[in-house]
């Protein structure tokens, strides 16, 4: 169906690459953000603010 539709313009695979590894790279951070090996870490540094 996609392809019927762009069939006529050749430069539209570049932006549909583009957002599939902007998708992939921030499915990345995010797990890496959330991963339960890094919790210690950020909760220690959530509390550095707050810290004297």
């Amino acid at each position: 169906m996609f392809r019927e539709f762009f069939r006529g313009a050749s430069l539209l695979d570049l932006p549909m690459v583009a957002m599939f590894g902007f998708i992939v790279s921030f499915v990345a951070v995010v797990c890496w953000t959330m991963s339960r090996r890094r919790h210690a870490r950020f909760d220690a540094m959530s509390r550095l603010p707050l810290d004297d």
